[in-house]
């Protein structure tokens, strides 16, 4: 819901670009898009350094301007290196479970396909809030950490709306 995704048409390029959709940018304003997504990314790390888990090369751009509402805003363009799935990690739920980080396992229950197995290694592809999630940490209404137990648990209603 909050990035479109685009893959090259070559396979030489080893790369996929995401572009931030319009809805996304209510839950950026007032600031630049890129700088909030760099910061979430930096927390991504962090959390997962010196464990198994990896997050592919991202580089993040400032998009052009946009109005939304009245209000104006940047969007952003996110390059990521692409990771070829290999399914060398068979269990990934017991994989980020191992590396103690149940934050993690409720984001892969809800969204397995942000987590790829490649090369002995899991990939988390997406690490950043997300629009909701952002929403409510920015707001105070309800840590990330928390968001993702309980969108664990609605998993189902919320892949229904697809939220």
């Amino acid at each position: 819901m909050e990035n479109v995704v685009l893959r090259p048409a070559s396979d030489d390029l080893n790369i996929v670009l995401k572009v931030s959709r319009p809805f996304n940018y209510l839950s950026m304003v007032g600031g630049s898009q890129a700088e909030v997504l760099r910061q979430e990314l930096k927390e991504a790390q962090t959390l997962v350094a010196d464990t198994q888990i990896r997050i592919p090369r991202t580089l993040i751009y400032e998009g052009r301007e946009r109005r939304m509402l009245g209000i104006r805003t940047k969007g952003y363009v996110i390059g990521q290196e692409y990771i070829a799935e290999d399914r060398t990690v068979v269990d990934v739920e017991k994989h980020l479970s191992d590396q103690k980080l149940p934050s993690l396992v409720d984001e892969y229950t809800h969204e397995p396909r942000n987590f790829i197995a490649s090369g002995g290694f899991v990939y988390w592809i997406d690490p950043t809030n997300g629009t909701i999630g952002r929403v409510l940490k920015n707001t105070g209404i309800m840590k990330l950490e928390d968001y993702r137990k309980l969108r664990r648990r609605l998993s189902r209603l919320i892949r229904f709306f697809g939220l």
